[in-house]
């Protein structure tokens, strides 16, 4: 199997599979979907591989990411929400997995595998040209990603072995001119997404791919050729587009202002600086920096931080020093290795060949000190591939040792033993992707309402009760049923939706003690059992308080506190909840900052502080004239 082109098909289709990841939600199931085909492919090799040897990567930079993936794992056991951490850390199997396929690929399979990589370029050009100019003109397009910049720095991966390649003395010239053209489609899209940091990638892998044509003495005319394909796709999208990459790289990269050129970056880095300081020694557990965030959110921050936009950083943060000396470690001895893998080629072409995909790797790691590259699944996939191809070049060239097993050899490892060996990971794998995908799938189907939703996810509570989401999802559900169809109970009926809310709200706060949404479900609760009776007060105002505390930037989560006290005559109370949400910088739609200051305005008047209505009417006046938008905004 591994020698004819099904692998590469299998692992075609994962290109398309990986960048579909947006959180661990139902788009998770096109992860699944990724690394079955992964594993599949590897586990088939393993099974088929008893008689025979089996050559496995021991170079440095593998024990380091196997130290680091490890850690990662390891790091739910401190993790304040272990079901993300584990969810997050499963993400970092794709690289070893493709790492291996690439390592035990042929030549041939290699060559066909470029071939789909440029049907990946041409597809995503189709979609980034719809996304731009019909479906959402005016935005950046982010391909099959969920994020513009990861697009973009994909794309610049694929380019930069095709770059070299381009650049090949051994080559018809018709496939040079199409390896040109598809070069142009890559910079076409790349300059769709504006990114600045892919574009720093591709520029720096450039500059490497310059320095190799001038000390090897190579044509500079094919060179320039090059650089004037990729000007090609440049200049056609900034046509399209009236020289919006352009403008937007002067206006952000030529500012005096550091805020303006980092995209808000600084205030993110400072917040997280802050947040590891707090826990410096194991880090804070795979993926909370997204959960902690916005109790260290900068009041001027414009980003709402679901990542650290520096994976190095945000690595430091999660997994503590240990876990950012491993990754470390891994970069700097891959780096060393493929440098010496370079050096040491002869072939003047092979040679090249190699530099493309160590340029390519060297592009995705810079950019990953302003973004969040490496966790997410096809970037990690594309670099795993990569680095296979190279380390198989180590092992050709007998630069690094491999580590050869033949399983058949080995002591009491009888054939059935081994099989079995095999199969057991294969059902514990298929496990994790049935009843995952089961509930993935009873959680976020659409029903006809939400009390066959709610038997829905409790029945997948039952089935993964560590997933903390599924959880929060219950407590909100019975929310919804007390609050939107509260009249199809009785009163017992609405009396144990109640008490079912609440034991699930308890256990949400358990399971994920930074998700504020947990805390807004309990207190609506309590709200929605008994308005009027003051012996809810105090567990109102505490689940409200925390809320706001773990959110201070949640506008809606202040309208609701600010009702609730002004139902239970708290006038003062809720005046002190929505003040406190002045001088924030805010991403929402504007009709929500409208109904937040026409809520203050209505308690300020009481004190008839003259200066402060007027301030607030006008903010409301400039709201109302783009009340449809949505966008930043700072209350004052």
């Amino acid at each position: 199997m591994l020698k004819n082109n099904l692998p590469i098909v299998l692992t075609a289709i994962t290109l398309f599979l990986a960048p579909k990841l947006h959180d661990h939600s139902f788009s998770y199931l096109y992860f699944i979907g990724t690394l079955s085909l992964l594993l599949s492919v590897t586990l088939f090799k393993l099974l088929s591989a008893y008689n025979t040897v089996i050559t496995v990567p021991a170079n440095n930079y593998v024990l380091f990411f196997t130290g680091f993936t490890a850690w990662s794992f390891l790091s739910i056991s401190w993790s304040p929400v272990p079901s993300d951490s584990f969810y997050s850390a499963v993400i970092f199997l794709v690289l070893p997995l493709s790492l291996l396929l690439a390592f035990w690929s042929t030549v041939k399979q290699q060559h066909t595998f470029y071939l789909t990589l440029a049907a990946f370029i041409l597809i995503t050009l189709a979609k980034t040209y719809y996304q731009r100019f019909i479906l959402v003109p005016q935005l950046p397009a982010p391909g099959f990603f969920s994020n513009k910049n990861t697009n973009a720095t994909f794309i610049a991966m694929i380019l930069l072995p095709f770059c070299t390649y381009f650049l090949t003395e051994k080559q018809a010239r018709y496939k040079r001119h199409f390896t040109g053209l598809i070069i142009a489609c890559g910079s076409f899209i790349i300059t769709l997404t504006v990114s600045r940091g892919a574009l720093l990638g591709l520029c720096i892998g450039l500059f490497l791919i310059l320095l190799h044509t001038l000390f090897e003495k190579q044509s500079i005319k094919n060179y320039l050729i090059l650089l004037g394909y990729l000007a090609l796709g440049f200049l056609i999208a900034e046509l399209l587009t009236g020289s919006s990459y352009s403008t937007r790289l002067i206006n952000q990269s030529v500012s005096s202002n550091m805020t303006t050129i980092s995209t808000g970056r600084d205030y993110i880095w400072n917040s997280g600086l802050q947040m590891y300081l707090e826990q410096p020694v194991l880090g804070r557990g795979l993926n909370m920096f997204h959960w902690l965030f916005p109790q260290f959110r900068h009041i001027d921050a414009p980003d709402i931080g679901q990542f650290a936009h520096n994976d190095y950083l945000q690595f430091l943060i999660e997994l503590g020093p240990i876990g950012f000396v491993l990754f470390s470690g891994f970069v700097i001895t891959f780096l060393k290795s493929s440098g010496m893998l370079y050096l040491k080629t002869a072939d003047k072409d092979q040679k090249l060949f190699y530099l493309g995909l160590i340029a390519a790797c060297i592009a995705v790691l810079t950019h990953s000190l302003f973004t969040f590259n490496l966790y997410q699944p096809a970037p990690l996939l594309l670099l795993g591939l990569y680095i296979g191809v190279l380390t198989q070049g180590l092992e050709k060239q007998k630069l690094q040792k491999s580590l050869s097993v033949t399983p058949s050899k080995i002591k009491r490892l009888t054939k059935t033993g081994y099989i079995g060996i095999i199969t057991s990971i294969a059902l514990v794998f298929v496990y994790f992707v049935a009843i995952n995908s089961l509930t993935l799938f009873k959680v976020y189907q659409t029903y006809p309402n939400n009390l066959v939703a709610l038997e829905n996810t409790i029945q997948a509570t039952i089935l993964t009760p560590y997933k903390e989401e599924y959880v929060a999802t219950q407590a909100n559900l019975y929310r919804q049923l007390l609050s939107m169809d509260a009249h199809m109970f009785s009163e017992q009926g609405k009396q144990q939706l109640f008490e079912q809310g609440i034991e699930a709200s308890d256990l949400a706060i358990k399971q994920n003690p930074f998700r504020d949404l947990n805390y807004t479900n309990k207190a609506h609760l309590y709200l929605l059992h008994a308005t009027a009776d003051l012996n809810h007060f105090d567990e109102i105002v505490n689940a409200y308080s925390e809320a706001v505390r773990l959110d201070p930037f949640n506008l809606e989560t202040r309208l609701h506190f600010a009702d609730a006290l002004m139902k239970f005559n708290e006038k003062e109370m809720a005046f002190n909840v929505l003040n406190g949400g002045l001088g924030r910088t805010y991403v929402s739609k504007y009709q929500n900052g409208i109904l937040y200051l026409q809520i203050l305005l209505a308690l300020v008047i009481t004190s008839n502080d003259q200066p402060a209505i007027e301030r607030i009417k006008h903010q409301i006046n400039v709201l109302l004239d783009k009340k449809e938008q949505g966008g930043y905004f700072t209350l004052q």
